[in-house]
């Protein structure tokens, strides 16, 4: 995996036209408000989340008062590392994760550029794609719809207007 990491370390307005990259872009809100676009889906900036661009997905940037975040853009050049990475895009809550640990430590790895530092980024990136999937499935599963109770709202509504014609 080949890895471009930057902080922002101040608050600091921002703003990034729409532009699209040949990479992923990962984009973690330590603090600060704003909103980012990516493709057709417009979201609040809010501290603790991950923001997931893919390949090729057009976004952008807005902050409103400042933000603190770090990004991370990077190629995936295996196939199991794009497997991983292909069906994370838009916002994630990560805020309890430990993931802003991840992105702390792999951001010194790069500043430092000690001795098997790339090692280092790259275990820290693995770590990091592990608790994106952890908080994927807490999201998925804070966010189960009782499909029985919905599919009892159409019936009843159906049983309700049946005699009406359809527009």
């Amino acid at each position: 995996t080949s890895l471009h990491t930057k902080l922002l370390v101040e608050p600091r307005l921002l703003m990034v036209n729409m532009h699209s990259h040949p990479f992923y872009h990962y984009f973690y809100v330590e603090d600060g408000d704003g909103t980012i676009r990516i493709g057709d889906s417009l979201y609040e900036l809010r501290r603790g989340s991950l923001y997931m661009m893919p390949l090729g997905a057009p976004h952008e940037i807005c902050s409103g008062g400042g933000i603190v975040a770090y990004e991370i853009k990077f190629e995936a050049t295996d196939g199991d590392s794009s497997d991983r990475v292909s069906g994370f895009f838009g916002e994630l809550d990560l805020s309890d994760s430990g993931i802003e640990e991840a992105f702390e430590c792999i951001f010194g790895e790069t500043m430092n550029a000690e001795p098997y530092y790339k090692e280092r980024i790259d275990i820290r990136f693995s770590e990091l794609l592990l608790l994106i999937m952890r908080g994927r499935e807490r999201t998925r599963a804070g966010h189960s719809i009782d499909y029985s109770e919905k599919y009892a709202e159409v019936l009843s509504y159906m049983q309700r207007h049946i005699s009406e014609p359809i527009s």
